[in-house]
């Protein structure tokens, strides 16, 4: 490790930070506190890592890469700044830390459980006074390094009970812990008073939020607290809930509350009963058919994005077609699509009856056209559709680029448009390469 003594100090005065987020949202929501409290505390957060004199890489593990993944960006760093700083934390820190302290170049490894003190350890590596830990599950202010963003990521739940054969986030994240409603809500009507039209309720396993705290709420009560508070405006997203954890209330506020957006992400991973089984999977493929169907029923327009595995051990080509077959009697709109990597520390990486790399590659590729052309019909389902669009960014003077309600990436053309972060009605005219063409609609 270098000393902070040898590090040039910066010419301005104040030291610049990167903060690179691997993974899923918790991790960008985390990577997003850190930030906000580094920005907080003197420190300048830039998104060139070459202009950095210290790299915080929140890593993740989902993959067999992860390794590979977080050396391969603190070589780059260290190429471009040869005298910067480097912390790992995130999963990849928290499930194998001696291999990423193994990493050369890595100046120190942070576990999930004290990712906190990853600002605490840019102010020593930089020799600057000590800056207080942030508690990344109990962070009542605005994430100021999102409000760029038109959809801040809110993490309300983190770990997980569960023992999914093929999944070592139980080990890297620990058990499911619910932040209080009370933290939740302080934080999203300080981020609505700086004007997101939208946010994105987060977590790990997040359809379990509430069962450990006093008297047991539930995820639907949540959601109905958050959506009727009247000092606030922005619609809300939910991400990835398990099937078995939709309570009719949950539905329900989907299908009816004009803030909540009709679109969720509903993991399957395999339609095939045995492989579910080995899975550790509570639910079998009819469950999850009348699920859907409930769904699609209830919620008109709904997006809904599935999970899928490709290659877990045991999946023959018989249990493969089942997967197939499901998919293709449900209605959805798009795939995740995961090519089965063995995790060391899991049951699944020890089962027998491995699938060859090859079968999974070329499964996983029949997979991602069976979502290229569902994504397709999906969009050209909702031509002719008014929808709520928040528009995300400027492309051009000409164009604004936004997202409907249900997910619908669309693009908009004219002299006159409304700037980023306002939230319009927009009728939906025609398919574009990245997905539709759109025009506002006056009031």
């Amino acid at each position: 490790m270098n000393s902070p003594l040898d590090h040039p100090s910066p010419a301005d005065g104040r030291w610049r930070v990167a903060v690179h987020t691997l993974g899923c949202k918790v991790n960008q929501y985390d990577s997003a506190v850190l930030a906000s409290h580094l920005e907080a505390s003197r420190y300048q957060v830039v998104e060139d890592a070459g202009s950095a004199d210290a790299l915080v890489l929140n890593t993740c593990t989902v993959t067999h890469r992860a390794g590979a993944d977080a050396g391969q960006i603190v070589r780059r760093f260290r190429r471009l700044n040869p005298h910067g700083r480097v912390i790992l934390t995130g999963c990849f820190a928290s499930g194998y830390p001696a291999e990423a302290a193994a990493i050369a170049g890595v100046d120190a490894v942070v576990s999930n459980e004290d990712k906190g003190r990853a600002a605490q350890l840019v102010a020593e590596l930089l020799g600057e006074d000590p800056l207080p830990a942030v508690d990344t599950f109990d962070f009542d202010a605005p994430l100021l390094n999102q409000l760029g963003h038109t959809r801040p990521f809110i993490k309300i739940q983190d770990g997980c009970n569960s023992l999914c054969s093929y999944c070592i986030i139980p080990t890297t994240r620990g058990p499911s812990r619910s932040r209080p409603a009370e933290s939740i809500l302080r934080q999203l009507r300080a981020i609505d008073a700086q004007g997101a039209p939208e946010v994105v309720l987060t977590g790990i396993h997040m359809g379990t939020w509430g069962r450990d705290l006093p008297d047991r709420p539930r995820l639907a009560g949540l959601l109905r607290e958050i959506v009727e508070d009247s000092t606030t405006r922005f619609r809300v997203r939910l991400s990835s809930i398990e099937p078995m954890e939709f309570p009719r209330e949950l539905i329900d506020l989907a299908a009816d509350h004009p803030r909540v957006c009709n679109h969720l992400h509903i993991p399957l991973q395999s339609g095939g009963d045995g492989v579910l089984r080995a899975m550790r999977r509570p639910y079998r493929r009819e469950d999850y058919r009348r699920l859907m169907f409930q769904l699609h029923e209830r919620i008109p327009g709904l997006c809904a994005g599935i999970d899928v595995i490709a290659g877990f051990p045991g999946e023959d080509e018989a249990a493969f077609e089942s997967t197939l077959r499901l998919l293709e009697e449900i209605p959805w709109a798009y795939l995740h699509v995961f090519s089965f990597s063995p995790r060391p520390g899991t049951s699944a990486a020890e089962m027998p009856n491995q699938v060859d790399p090859t079968v999974i590659s070329r499964r996983a590729e029949v997979l991602r056209k069976l979502s290229l052309r569902r994504r397709r019909e999906f969009y050209r389902s909702q031509l002719g559709q008014a929808a709520e669009t928040v528009i995300e960014r400027e492309t051009s003077p000409l164009w604004r680029q936004g997202c409907t309600s249900n997910y619908i990436p669309v693009r908009f053309m004219g002299p006159v448009l409304p700037a980023p972060g306002s939230r319009v009605r927009a009728r939906l005219t025609a398919l574009s390469r990245e997905g539709v063409l759109g025009e506002v609609i006056a009031d």
